[in-house]
């Protein structure tokens, strides 16, 4: 039985699509899901697999931008920008700078707070609801310094965490040998949250999901949305590679490809690849029981089912251009030098595309411009985290209750 006789159509089936679908099937909605591309393309395949509802401040912070010089000049640093695609890459560059500003800054992390404060809790809900919940697990995150001095080129962060209300420990040599004992001697404080949270098989989640959703009655639609023509509420058919498909009500949750359809709806948002990648070591020969972070270089080492994932870097390149597996490769040596028993001869590569905004805030929410298009993408590094509480407040609006977090911050028309 639905509640609904019209059809929510979810564009996007990664991690916050399906989430969404599955969420709105929940309410009683006739869902299907329109999902272009394989399961490699999407981040929700290849993310760190780490449930981080601390991560409550954003990317840019005061003084982020003193540091992007030292980044660039390091070949194996955590940010790239192509030389061919700087100059499509400035404007972003330049809003992310603005967010930077103190008074920004404490703003974002008022919102994300907001919204990420119950995502472990969340994610463990609806993984029961997909009979997924031995994929979750609540086993707190470790980030890690190799001195004093470099934890506390990062004291803002952690000082906004604190005042956000995040549970956070700092920690010497001693205790992080008793949390983690493969953690080598170059590595001397760090941070433990306790509260964070862990998938170990990222993509048999979105499956889980997946498949008790086709069990369930919806249906997913194999197909690249090239456009859409328009009735008096908006949207009434999708241009499914180059056909007409009849929809009425739509969520935008496309990942790094929903700028170009919420461009084709009359939004121009600023949303940029963060392009990342990973390693995942079949026989890395230690073992880790939680995301461990080597936090000056900005990797996270998270023990999956069945593999050790070393995942990070931040490339600005595009969605068009090809992979550069190098990025992929200096993780190793990061891994190495935080792990040093790690065994690293055995491995696969990969690159997908973060979906991001220069605030770090995600597009949650209906737009002005059309009655029956809802929003759902731009969650950054967080997409795995933010899944859930996204498709709980999507569920809510399409109901027509009210959110039960403030999604104004959220709103697609705030650049």
């Amino acid at each position: 039985m639905t509640n609904q006789s019209n059809r929510i159509t979810v564009i996007g089936g990664g991690i916050v699509g399906m989430s969404c679908a599955h969420a709105l099937q929940s309410e009683g909605f006739s869902v299907e899901v329109v999902d272009a591309g394989t399961a490699e393309d999407k981040c929700s395949y290849g993310n760190a697999g780490a449930i981080s509802a601390g991560s409550v401040a954003p990317l840019a912070m005061p003084g982020t931008l003193r540091k992007v010089p030292g980044m660039l000049a390091d070949p194996t640093g955590p940010l790239f920008v192509r030389p061919t695609y700087a100059l499509k890459a400035a404007p972003w560059l330049w809003r992310f700078a603005r967010a930077a500003r103190p008074r920004k800054v404490q703003a974002i992390a008022v919102a994300l707070n907001s919204l990420l404060g119950p995502a472990v809790q969340t994610s463990l809900e609806l993984a029961q609801a997909c009979g997924a919940a031995h994929l979750i697990r609540r086993t707190g995150q470790l980030h890690l310094y190799p001195d004093a001095a470099a934890l506390n080129a990062d004291h803002a962060s952690w000082q906004l965490r604190r005042q956000m209300g995040v549970s956070l420990e700092v920690i010497g040599p001693e205790d992080i040998h008793a949390l983690e004992p493969a953690v080598g001697d170059q590595y001397r404080t760090g941070v433990f949250m306790p509260d964070e949270g862990m998938v170990i098989d990222p993509w048999g989640l979105r499956t889980a999901l997946a498949d008790d959703f086709l069990q369930r009655g919806g249906r997913i639609i194999a197909g690249h949305v090239d456009g859409f023509s328009f009735g008096p509420d908006g949207p009434d058919r999708l241009l499914l590679d180059g056909e007409a498909h009849p929809v009425d009500q739509v969520i935008i949750a496309a990942g790094a490809w929903s700028g170009r359809l919420a461009a084709a709806l009359g939004h121009r948002v600023p949303l940029e690849s963060q392009r990342g990648y990973h390693v995942s070591l079949m026989n890395p020969e230690i073992q880790l029981q939680r995301p461990v972070v080597a936090a000056d270089r900005k990797c996270f080492i998270t023990p999956l089912d069945g593999s050790l994932r070393i995942a990070g870097t931040v490339e600005f390149a595009g969605l068009e251009a090809a992979p550069d597996y190098r990025r992929a490769r200096h993780l190793l040596g990061h891994g190495s030098r935080l792990l040093p028993g790690m065994r690293t001869d055995t491995y696969t590569e990969w690159m997908g595309h973060r979906p991001c905004l220069p605030d770090s805030l995600p597009i949650i929410g209906r737009t002005h411009k059309h009655r029956n298009v809802f929003f759902a993408f731009g969650h950054g590094h967080l997409g795995l985290t933010g899944a859930a509480v996204t498709a709980r407040q999507i569920a809510h609006l399409v109901a027509g209750r009210d959110s039960t977090v403030d999604l104004a911050p959220f709103r697609i028309d705030r650049f």
